[in-house]
């Protein structure tokens, strides 16, 4: 690894370390000594085509750009710079997924007394092959950590609930059970992720929700939201992952409203009883771009991904321009 300086006449190396690895898998940067200096954690690919990683952390001296390797590196999948217990002080959070004799696991290292620390840990649905996004948000029990993993079946995901308890002076995971292994509630069919779906700015998880439709490509979700001990439910969504985009539902819609889809022309009908509402195309930017006169018969809501998405409505409906433009999400 190499730290580098720019000066007037360009890039200079400054300092070279010693890496642990073949590869780079990421880089983060925090403070976790508290010593008014960022360290430089990395995580090294040591095994070909594995998920495993040394991740190292590298602590700045007072003066120049010295960086020393604060002790033997954790051995996990991912991490995260978090400050999970709210003492002020950047924590290093890593989660493996394990071994064929060890269920996947969190641990939480503390460097702000100089070497590095366990300070808590706590076991992880032991059906997770891996790791697909880690979220930090706020709720009533403090800093509190979404891990959205993916499990070993391929086609379902899971997702952990993380937060410091000072009862236990740990990490815990309360939707875990250690009797059965398993993370109830935030299973799913659906591999979307958790994220602020209605940008008020708590993170939502996607639960399974059963809707009317005639395709598996379209699946229902329940978002909810951790509240007094459980999770409560926030607003409705209807998925297409092969296009790329939700509609965000309200409770009505969700029981009412039907959704049909053609695979073959990508479009999305909406009805409710007899009545139509809508339709969604998602139609490729490039194509879109080269033919936009093909498409006159639609209106165009936005673009993401590669992807516009267009929409048809009823001159008489409740459903409009505006009001999709405002429902419809990026994947």
């Amino acid at each position: 690894m190499a730290i580098i300086q720019k000066g007037e006449k360009g890039w200079n190396v400054v300092n070279n370390v010693e890496g642990e690895g073949s590869d780079v898998n990421s880089v983060d940067f925090a403070d976790l000594t508290d010593n008014g200096f960022d360290d430089i954690v990395v995580s090294w690919s040591v095994i070909s085509k594995s998920q495993i990683s040394y991740i190292d952390v590298y602590n700045k001296s007072e003066e120049g750009f010295e960086y020393e390797q604060n002790s033997k590196p954790v051995v996990a999948d991912e991490f995260i710079c978090v400050d999970a217990n709210d003492d002020g002080v950047a924590e290093l959070l890593t989660f493996s997924t394990g071994s064929t004799t060890e269920s996947p696991f969190s641990e939480l290292y503390s460097f702000a007394y100089g070497d590095k620390e366990l300070i808590g840990e706590t076991k992880l649905d032991n059906s997770i092959m891996s790791f697909e996004q880690i979220t930090v948000g706020e709720t009533e029990v403090g800093t509190s950590i979404y891990l959205d993993a993916l499990r070993a079946d391929g086609s379902s995901m899971v997702t952990e609930f993380i937060y410091w308890s000072d009862y236990y002076g740990s990490i815990v995971s309360p939707l875990y059970s250690y009797s059965t292994g398993k993370t109830a509630d935030t299973t799913r069919r659906d591999l979307v992720l958790s994220r602020d779906i209605d940008d008020d700015g708590e993170v939502e998880i996607p639960t399974d929700a059963d809707i009317d439709t005639n395709s598996d490509d379209i699946k229902g979700d329940n978002w909810v939201a951790y509240n007094n001990t459980i999770f409560t439910h926030k607003v409705y969504s209807v998925s297409c992952k092969r296009d790329a985009y939700l509609i965000l539902l309200t409770n009505n819609e969700y029981e009412k409203l039907t959704f049909n889809y053609d695979e073959e022309n990508r479009l999305l009908s909406v009805t409710k009883g007899d009545e139509f509402c809508y339709e969604i195309k998602a139609v490729l930017q490039s194509e879109y771009e080269d033919n936009a006169e093909a498409y006159s018969q639609f209106t165009k809501l936005s673009e993401s991904s590669g992807y516009v998405y267009l929409a048809r409505f009823d001159g008489e409906s409740d459903y409009n321009a505006e009001y999709l433009s405002g429902v419809i999400k990026a994947y």
